[in-house]
């Protein structure tokens, strides 16, 4: 836990300073061919649509909000407050054209949260979904698939992802976490920042596994709560996507600590019919209570960190390599009575490799260790692929090669599953 999070301040660190250093070039090379990075093309059949809610969860107070005044307040409710972002299957009007990366305040506020030099260049990069286009009429539903970000993330940072799977016919909802996000925008211009009350502290094992069990339990909820939403969303009929959700094939998946919130959220909703967790190591109850649902763990190669981390912290390889240990006895654990279990670990991917850092910053962030050699844009498309191949089978009935273990066009990928419960508990291992 504590080694993962440090590699990862250590990359953005360098990052930081990486972007400052290469300002000028990036300056240089937009100047000269009018855009400096376009995202990769969605494989898909659809056209995509983007539009973003602003929900309240009545149910729920707000635990983590600063008082008014404190750094990071700006909280309008006492009440859990979200803003959840929609990739899906569109048909735009003609002359339609694609969003901003980071729209509005958004961008602006990332900008300085992060430093200008870093993000100023997303206001340059190319996606593919329109904005409030309407919901494609050629299927009666579609799938729904909600996904948790990795911590100090928001949604966009995920776009390739959420656009690719949505040109397949899913709707993707990405939940950006009050007060875990490095920001979070609200259509009334209110922005709120990352709190300490909801960050993952630097401490004992038992100190940090503690935070993280209360963490994961509210992102969990989080979850449970844009479930009960789309429910409402579907069968408003005055908005777009009256009868186009198909709440009956929903599942979930994240990134990181959003991979522990999915698969802690999936195991506790049976609405969830289907999870799949990106590089996340387990926190909360499933490791002990585990998951009943099919369930796919997408691996990056089990790696120990660059030897920067070593140089700059207090880590022992050792201690590297059993941490890593431990997190796959975990997944094993929460997986042993699930339905169906599956295993995918990607040679040469680390733990950005998942996000759209993997196009976006590759040579800062392979720098720091968090990106892997594998070129990013086949790295992503090889998580995507495999990502829907799952949902394609357990939402949709759809079988594909890449589950059967066969080899595929992918041989970076290590593939293992599991079909049927083992029989083992995972709370007494009998």
């Amino acid at each position: 836990m504590s080694l993962r999070r440090t590699l990862v301040r250590t990359t953005l660190a360098l990052a930081i300073l990486g972007a400052a250093i290469g300002a000028a070039l990036a300056v240089f090379l937009v100047r000269g061919s009018g855009k400096l990075v376009v995202l990769p093309v969605p494989t898909g059949s659809y056209a995509v649509g983007r539009v973003s809610y602003d929900w309240v969860d009545e149910s729920r107070q707000e635990v983590f909000a600063p008082k008014q005044g404190e750094k990071g307040s700006g909280a309008k409710h006492k009440k859990r407050e979200l803003m959840v972002w929609f990739w899906y299957p569109a048909t735009p009007d003609s002359g339609a054209k694609p969003g901003a990366y980071l729209p509005g305040k958004w961008g602006r506020a990332i900008e300085r949260d992060r430093g200008p030099f870093l993000w100023q260049r997303l206001d340059w990069v190319q996606v593919h979904a329109i904005p409030d286009a309407p919901v494609s009429a050629a299927q009666p539903g579609y799938p729904v698939l909600i996904f948790s970000t990795g911590y100090g993330r928001v949604p966009t940072d995920y776009t390739v992802l959420a656009e690719d799977l949505a040109s397949h016919g899913y709707v993707v909802v990405g939940i950006a976490n009050t007060y875990s996000a490095p920001v979070v925008a609200f259509p009334d211009g209110r922005v709120v920042s990352r709190v300490r009350e909801a960050a993952l502290p630097e401490g004992s094992r038992l100190a940090e596994k503690t935070a993280a069990d209360r963490l994961v339990m509210v992102w969990a909820e989080d979850v449970i709560f844009v479930i009960d939403q789309l429910d409402r969303l579907s069968t408003d009929a005055s908005g777009g996507f009256f009868g186009r959700l198909d709440v009956t094939r929903l599942g979930v998946f994240g990134h990181s600590f959003g991979g522990a919130a999915a698969v802690e959220a999936c195991s506790r909703d049976s609405r969830c019919k289907a999870a799949v967790d990106i590089g996340g190591a387990l926190f909360g109850d499933v490791p002990r209570v585990g998951l009943k649902q099919p369930c796919m763990f997408v691996l990056g190669e089990r790696a120990t960190p660059p030897r920067i981390v070593f140089l700059t912290h207090r880590f022992s390889r050792r201690e590297a390599e059993e941490e890593l240990a431990r997190e796959i006895r975990d997944m094993d654990s929460a997986s042993r009575a699930a339905l169906a279990a599956y295993k995918v670990s990607v040679h040469g991917a680390r733990h950005f490799n998942f996000s759209d850092s993997a196009v976006l910053f590759s040579p800062i962030m392979k720098a720091g260790g968090t990106l892997g050699s594998i070129e990013g844009a086949r790295g992503l498309r090889i998580t995507s692929d495999y990502v829907r191949a799952f949902f394609d089978k357990y939402l949709n009935n759809a079988d594909s090669p890449l589950l059967d273990g066969a080899p595929s066009e992918y041989p970076e990928v290590s593939f293992e599953s599991r079909a049927g419960p083992t029989g083992v508990s995972p709370e007494t291992g009998k």
